[in-house]
């Protein structure tokens, strides 16, 4: 949020849009003092570099996932096109034993 949000938020900003309580928030954002910047009722972070290397990481992840859903989609697509054709198979042979078997 900090990051598409202009870099400058509030605590109680930040808790109200993760659904967390402000405290939890505060004690978050005091482990994380290496990125962040706080004053009072105010959070940004430390320099734009920060905020292109925050960025840049989620974009990275963003597309990592795109990624991974396309794949798996592409693997389900395969098994049950494999799951058919094998079905069919199974059938076709199950058809020549009975005319053999005339």
């Amino acid at each position: 949020m900090l990051v598409t949000d202009g870099g400058k938020l509030s605590p109680a900003d930040l808790a109200e849009a993760t659904d967390r309580h402000v405290d939890s928030v505060r004690r978050a954002l005091r482990r994380m003092d290496d990125l962040v910047e706080t004053k009072y009722a105010e959070v940004g972070l430390r320099s734009t570099r920060v905020a292109e290397i925050v960025h840049e990481a989620a974009q990275e992840a963003k597309d990592a996932t795109r990624r991974a859903v396309e794949a798996s989609a592409k693997a389900i697509d395969a098994a049950e096109r494999g799951r058919v054709s094998a079905e069919r198979c199974s059938h076709a042979g199950l058809q020549r034993v009975s005319l053999d078997a005339l």
